[in-house]
């Protein structure tokens, strides 16, 4: 009897234990290593979806394999994304290049890792997974979560959770300064600092690269990025950050009688110094400032989200740097963002993605991009009024704008009669090419043109194409306009540049 009660006391130790493969120090890598066996979290005529965690060092991972659903390549950053039953989601993103094989079975076959942060961890060991989205190489694959697997990812997250608080890696990032850093050995920190100069130590084993936070070659803390992860720092980390001020987060570990930080992958170190426009394409991944010239921008119309893009650097398709504006952000910004930042020098910050292969940053608020000093005062592109011809099935709406004052003595350009005599000359004289657009279908052209001093138009540019008969039919009105009041500066005409905006739709059938 004695002996069949230690079994069942025995038994719930066991059960937990059998899914811990790994949770030891590994003296090669000189990191705590974690692994649990995988979980099998799907299984259907879609295919087997196994799911597992491990930890290397205060590095965390969320490791995926199976076959059939989501056998495909993925790029390096790369999303997944976890509906929950409340509603909420949380975006992991994957550690690098990696492909699908063929297995014994001859099934596309893969096994594929994500960087996973401590508070989705924590939301995955709270909440059930509903749904998942995979993102692969141009395509994505959603898979439905049934209430059995999504306990199994719950107890899968919470057993990890309990892993890492035996390891001691469960930690709350402690910002400090690092003068102090020999006061936190064994704790996760993040401090703020410049790397001065960097090391690769190619002949080395491991061939480690060493930031040099202190101004000497005798630092006081050594910052490594190990050979097997250069290829997430371009191959080239010590070019990425000399001279750079930069904030680094990691587990501080004693090695050699000095503190050390491994860095494992880009979420542990953030630029904090601006970048050139040249440099953008290296920092795929990060959070950035950079700053240059919009040299053209558009309204892409032709797609659900409606983006507005700002092109930086050089005109589309030649450009450094794409800003995107989903349509559903635009109101957060300057009316006609396309016309109002075109020509500007600014200054954007947020994190660098590609799409198509080129550089791009996702703009949300206005906040984002600040204008430079020098620009303030210059001509500001601002629509302020839509007017549509609601008498024709084919309409063109125009936004017009005018320039800002620059100060006290000067007096903006103006149409004969105002801004309202404007659109109506406007709308009584543009019409939509007959049969260019479908139903519903809108096009956008922006136009820049010069207010001579005599007040006649001249230097007419299409700053933003919307098809050659569209764009024809705006530079045919322009010349038809009349003379404009000049613009005035203490007392003297000057010549000032105008845009305007004007917007072709295909609004209903035929009256």
């Amino acid at each position: 009897m004695r002996s069949l009660l230690m079994l069942f006391i025995l038994l719930p130790f066991l059960s937990s234990s059998q899914k811990v493969a790994v949770n030891e120090y590994d003296r090669f890598v000189k990191q705590r290593m974690i692994q649990l066996e995988p979980v099998r979290i799907s299984s259907s005529d879609k295919g087997n979806l196994f799911m597992t965690y491990n930890a290397v060092g205060s590095a965390l991972y969320a490791r995926f394999s199976g076959f059939g659903w989501g056998a495909f390549a993925i790029d390096e950053g790369q999303e997944m994304i976890f509906l929950f039953s409340n509603d909420s989601t949380i975006k992991i993103n994957s550690t690098d290049v990696q492909t699908a094989e063929v297995n014994a079975s001859f099934q596309n076959s893969y096994k594929h890792s994500y960087f996973v942060k401590l508070p989705d961890i924590k939301l995955m060991s709270e909440y059930e997974v509903v749904g998942i989205r995979k993102y692969g190489l141009g395509d994505h694959v959603d898979l439905n979560i049934s209430r059995e697997n999504a306990v199994k990812i719950k107890k899968l997250s919470a057993q990890f959770l309990d892993e890492l608080k035996v390891a001691n890696l469960m930690r709350n990032l402690q910002d400090i300064n690092i003068n102090d850093i020999s006061k936190h050995i064994g704790d996760s920190v993040r401090f703020c600092a410049t790397v001065f100069n960097s090391r690769y130590f190619e002949s080395v084993s491991n061939k480690p690269t060493i930031l040099d936070v202190n101004n000497n070659y005798i630092s006081q803390l050594n910052i490594i990025i190990w050979e097997q992860d250069r290829k997430k720092f371009s191959n080239a980390p010590e070019s990425l950050y000399t001279k750079k001020q930069v904030c680094i987060s990691g587990l501080v570990e004693f090695y050699n009688n000095m503190p050390q930080i491994t860095i494992r992958n880009r979420d542990q170190i953030t630029l904090k110094t601006p970048i050139s426009l040249s440099e953008v394409s290296r920092f795929v991944g990060d959070s950035v400032t950079v700053s240059g010239k919009v040299a053209t921008s558009r309204v892409i119309t032709n797609t659900a989200t409606s983006p507005t893009l700002l092109n930086m650097g050089a005109p589309y398709p030649e450009q450094l740097l794409t800003l995107v504006i989903e349509n559903k952000d635009r109101e957060s910004f300057a009316p006609a963002p396309e016309a109002y930042y075109l020509y500007k020098d600014i200054t954007v910050t947020g994190k660098i993605q590609l799409y198509n292969g080129k550089p791009q940053i996702v703009v949300q608020s206005k906040n984002q991009i600040v204008e430079r000093p020098d620009d303030v005062g210059k001509i500001i592109k601002q629509p302020e009024e839509i007017v549509q011809v609601v008498n024709k099935p084919e309409a063109a709406s125009m936004d017009s704008s005018t320039a800002k004052l620059k100060g006290p003595g000067e007096k903006p350009a103006r149409f004969p009669g105002g801004h309202e005599a404007l659109l109506k000359f406007l709308q009584n004289n543009v019409e939509c090419p007959q049969d260019e657009l479908s139903m519903g279908e809108k096009k956008i052209v922006v136009a820049s043109f010069l207010i001579n001093i005599d007040g006649s138009a001249s230097n007419i540019r299409i700053t933003q194409p919307a098809g050659k008969d569209f764009d024809q039919e705006v530079i045919r009105v322009i010349k038809m306009m009349p003379k404009w009041e000049p613009q005035m500066r203490n007392g003297s005409a000057v010549p000032v540049t105008v845009t305007q905006h004007v917007t072709f739709v295909r609004a209903g059938g035929r009256s």
